[in-house]
């Protein structure tokens, strides 16, 4: 202990500094926008942290005017840095002049003029470019300001690392030529590819395999030709493994995309990552129709993914590791087994912990099948997660943003089933029910208590309309039934040095039934015998890391009207430190009360990074 006081001494100053932000706050400095271009093509947008712009393709012609420039100013971009065109199709440079022409543009950059094509789109595009084009290298790296890049994989057969590939004379030539870029910020990464082509149809060349290969391991994907089954090959998903994948897709469109063969190569083994499409599609199950453009925004260890109607969802990268939800962290809210509609079921989970879960890896199962969730979702103390049936809510009854099961992979039972909620280390919840049970034809089941056991009991059949369909349920939202009485709770999400804010502890307070209410959070080497004040036993020794942390600005404070505060502590990087355990904890004051602090969280124990 005394070898401990002494470091935490020696760098008090640095933590004198007090926390740095809010980690229940979304996340900033990277921004990518899928456009949507309406019809077939691809449009996005890319602010990296200092505000430089890169765009890379823009629809069809009319789609440069339409969408991006409205996009693009809303954004506050006033010029583009890099424009970027992957292919000469015109569903991805067709818009490009509308944008040069209207906006100051720096550079423009493509894959060379190799069997270029002489159709108007091509030509005007070039009339357009002038003497601001130019071609990109494999290898090449964007700076994109602060820390952020994007790397040229491929462009025109050339690979990053393996050199040419025979694509001449193959099927579909211009698409296997598209550039590929691997846009990088902290630990978040994502694959922009255009239309390259996996080979195996029409006789086109598989170029993915060897270009994913080389870009390796990403989060996001931008799926390769609007999700039709030339693109997205067995390869590319497994070398890249991808936890969300984006497509580009117009509503009802003839191809039948996003297509089902490739819906099934990117849940393949059992996978469920989250899959979205910015249009309809042909409205097969098995994705999440986003409705208009989607934006994501990243701070480097995470990012959110925002619709055009406010929906969203926040997701960790590969190498965040957050915590994995233990019993009783993740319960079962609400089901609906029995939806007017033949594809309107849907599970609502609710994080009732006192920190952040990361949800990769939770295995849902039923008597008719499971599925794993592999998109590593961040679900903060009170949040809701839906999973569903079918993603689209033209379709499912009005279903609310929600994370859509592969097809066929998973049902609930109408009358008699056991659900559970399981990773590969313990079962976190078992729900059973059977004839009799909350819940009838278009009604859900709400819980009641959310900290009660799951047994019928403790449902109730749905009595608010939600949706399109006349169904009774309240998905997403706090149930109409709910009746529960939270005790308040810490936790705790550890970065490790290689995020772009540096090391860092995030501590959370959560006090879902104490809003408005002040509080203080406190942290110390030990949690026995800790301390008594009045009723209320704090498991928290005094020590000098309790000392030293109740003095740090913003360790007392007010939970709010989420209930739930976040501080975000840098950490000095001290050897001594390293590897120690602490614990965490925070309790509620009440200093003009009868009782000056009226309870206290357990204690939550955690590694110094």
């Amino acid at each position: 202990m005394l070898r401990l006081a002494f470091a935490l001494l020696a760098t008090s100053t640095l933590f004198a500094q007090g926390p740095s932000g809010d980690p229940t706050q979304p996340p900033k400095g990277l921004t990518v926008v899928f456009v949507n271009v309406v019809s077939w093509g691809d449009g996005t947008i890319i602010i990296g942290p200092t505000g430089k712009v890169m765009v890379f393709d823009a629809g069809y012609p009319q789609m440069g005017t339409r969408a991006m420039l409205p996009k693009l100013k809303a954004l506050g971009a006033t010029k583009i840095d890099w424009f970027v065109a992957s292919h000469y199709h015109s569903d991805h440079i067709g818009g490009i002049p509308e944008v040069i022409n209207a906006m100051p543009t720096t550079e423009v950059w493509d894959r060379g003029t190799r069997s270029a094509p002489s159709n108007s789109s091509y030509q005007k595009y070039t009339a357009a470019a002038q003497n601001k084009r130019k071609t990109v290298t494999p290898g090449q790296v964007f700076d994109l300001g602060g820390g952020a890049k994007a790397t040229v994989i491929a462009r025109d057969g050339f690979v990053l690392g393996v050199g040419q590939q025979k694509i001449i004379g193959t099927g579909n030539y211009e698409n296997s030529a598209s550039i590929v870029l691997k846009v990088e910020y902290g630990d978040f990464s994502l694959w922009l590819g255009g239309d390259l082509t996996g080979g195996a149809k029409n006789k086109t060349y598989d170029m993915e395999s060897p270009v994913a290969k080389a870009c390796g391991d990403i989060d996001v994907y931008h799926a390769n030709h609007h999700g039709i089954s030339d693109a997205t090959n067995a390869n590319l998903v497994r070398y890249l493994s991808p936890e969300v994948a984006v497509v580009s897709v117009p509503n009802n469109n003839s191809q039948q995309s996003p297509q089902k063969d490739v819906l099934s190569r990117l849940t393949s083994g059992g996978r469920s990552p989250l899959i979205l499409s910015t249009n309809g599609g042909l409205r097969h199950r098995g994705y999440t129709n986003a409705r208009g453009h989607l934006t994501l925004k990243t701070d480097g260890w995470r990012y959110r993914i925002e619709t055009v109607t406010g929906e969203s969802v926040e997701l960790y990268t590969d190498e965040a590791s957050g915590n994995r939800p233990g019993p009783g962290d993740l319960v079962i809210s609400e089901l609906h087994r029995t939806p007017s509609t033949s594809s309107g079921e849907f599970i609502e989970v609710f994080n009732r912990s006192g920190g952040p879960l990361n949800l990769d890896g939770l295995i849902i199962t039923s008597g008719s099948g499971s599925f794993t969730v592999t998109a590593p979702y961040r679900i903060l103390p009170g949040q809701r997660l839906l999973l569903a049936q079918d993603g689209d809510s033209t379709s499912n009854g009005g279903i609310p943003f929600s994370h859509t099961w592969p097809s066929g992979a998973f049902a609930l039972n109408n009358t008699k089933d056991s659900l559970t909620l399981r990773n590969n280390a313990s079962s976190i919840e078992t729900l059973s029910y059977s004839t009799g049970f909350p819940g009838s034809s278009g009604k859900t089941a709400e819980r009641i208590d959310l900290e009660a056991p799951p047994t019928a009991a403790n449902f109730k059949t749905a009595v608010t309309s939600f949706g399109t369909a006349g169904d009774k349920g309240t998905p997403g939202k706090a149930n109409a039934a709910d009746a529960t009485t939270h005790p308040i709770r810490a936790g705790i999400e550890t970065l490790e040095a290689t995020d772009p804010g540096g090391i860092a502890l995030h501590l959370f307070a959560a006090g879902l039934s104490n809003k408005n209410t002040n509080h203080a959070i406190g942290m110390s080497f030990g949690s026995s015998p800790g301390i008594r004040i009045g009723p209320t036993s704090i498991p928290l020794n005094y020590d000098p890391l309790l000392g030293l942390s109740l003095e740090l600005p913003g360790f007392v404070g007010v939970i709010g009207t989420t209930g739930l505060r976040g501080l975000r502590l840098p950490l000095p990087k001290v050897k001594r430190l390293k590897g120690t355990p602490g614990y965490l904890a925070h309790f509620l004051l009440d200093l003009k009360g009868p009782v000056a602090v009226p309870a206290s969280s357990k204690a939550v124990r955690f590694i110094f990074p």
